[in-house]
């Protein structure tokens, strides 16, 4: 799947039409930009690739670039359809994406459309409609600010769909994502550890610094690695805590601070769960049983 920029005029990056523009059918087409489709009364048929959906109101439809879909849409029915191109979407969104529909989670809709169905609970259907309803104004106004504020609408239309699908959504991702992809995050999660165990590192600031969403990469390494990003970062500062304890005269305190716990306490728990004894008692027991000729102090 390609999420390319196409070529187009800096006015042509969004837009959006209600089916008493464009018709209620349309053959098998396919189209350079990213299209979403909100039916929202009425009946039919959606096939987006080799899949098709029965239209039902309150249903969201993501359509990647390039891919084929065909729309049959029965007489009575109302839908909506925006399309825009990466370029559109928030300005750090798509240097973030680069292209990679598995760096950012608004593009997720578009990589996992023929896996999933994206039908909305009334309440949420009906914010959507208001949505596209406002985003039809927004169309027509010229004021300096009206593609920010189209930007900012499409990126709540988009969050509230990948929100109300999230669990099957974070189920899918790690699933979706090619091995060469997911090594590549494994080996720059543990880079970042190795580079930052010693300052203040949540998950949070991994994923961003990788494009990713939390969640995503949450899931991602318990997948993989059968650990949490903690476990990973607190095995990486024991394993240097342990290093200091032999080979410094740090103290507990010095050593605690030195690989990222903030408190000596909480270090001296995590470290005795972890080794089975105490950092004092650990450095102790090491200290009697080091050979006299590398230097016993």
């Amino acid at each position: 799947m390609v999420f390319s920029s196409p070529c187009v005029s800096p006015k042509s990056h969004f837009d959006i039409q209600t089916n008493n523009e464009q018709g209620k059918s349309f053959t098998a087409h396919a189209h350079q930009d990213l299209e979403i489709l909100y039916f929202h009364a009425g009946s039919g048929t959606h096939q987006i690739g080799t899949h098709t959906f029965l239209l039902q109101p309150g249903s969201l439809y993501f359509i990647a670039p390039q891919t084929l879909h065909c729309l049959q849409a029965h007489q009575g029915s109302q839908f909506f359809i925006i399309t825009f191109d990466l370029k559109f979407l928030p300005p750090t969104s798509s240097v973030a994406a680069d292209h990679d529909p598995y760096r950012l989670p608004l593009l997720a809709p578009f990589a996992l459309q023929k896996q999933l169905q994206f039908h909305l609970k009334p309440e949420l259907a009906l914010q959507i409609e208001q949505l596209c309803l406002t985003l039809l104004q927004e169309k027509n106004n010229h004021c300096p600010c009206a593609q920010d504020i189209q930007r900012a609408l499409l990126t709540i239309l988009i969050g509230h769909a990948f929100r109300s699908h999230a669990e099957v959504i974070q189920n899918l991702m790690p699933q979706t994502v090619p091995t060469a992809r997911k090594k590549e995050v494994l080996v720059r999660t543990l880079r970042l550890i190795d580079e930052g165990f010693h300052q203040k590192l949540s998950l949070e600031e991994a994923a961003g610094q990788l494009y990713l969403s939390s969640c995503h990469l949450a899931h991602l390494l318990k997948r993989e690695t059968g650990k949490t990003f903690v476990d990973l970062l607190t095995e990486k500062r024991l394993e240097k805590s342990s290093q200091l304890l032999l080979h410094t005269e740090l103290s507990i305190n010095e050593i605690a601070s030195r690989v990222g716990f903030e408190d000596a306490a909480y270090f001296t728990k995590r470290f005795r769960q972890k080794v089975g004894l105490s950092p004092k008692a650990y450095r102790a027991h090491h200290t009697d049983n080091r050979p006299s000729q590398i230097g016993e102090r």
